[in-house]
């Protein structure tokens, strides 16, 4: 039962992030970055934390891998 679990909260992971749209075609086995904006709109971005300037003010909320099978993985950090 808990792999079914863990199954289920993978699809659910995977649905969260392609909601969150982006503008490139991710590759597979790359780390993308999750931001949230002041209005808590989440998108997908290639820069990781540490490139952003100091002109930007989103909070960074994880960081996942996109799988071989267009799936998504949390990367605990």
């Amino acid at each position: 039962m808990e792999q079914v679990n863990k199954i289920f909260d993978n699809v659910a992971f995977t649905k969260a992030i392609y909601s969150y749209g982006f503008r490139f075609d991710p590759v597979i086995g790359h780390l993308y970055y999750i931001y949230e904006r002041e209005n808590e709109e989440r998108f997908v971005s290639l820069i990781a934390p540490s490139e952003w300037g100091s002109g930007y003010n989103f909070k960074h909320v994880y960081t996942a891998k996109f799988c071989a099978d267009e799936t998504w993985e949390k990367i605990n950090e």
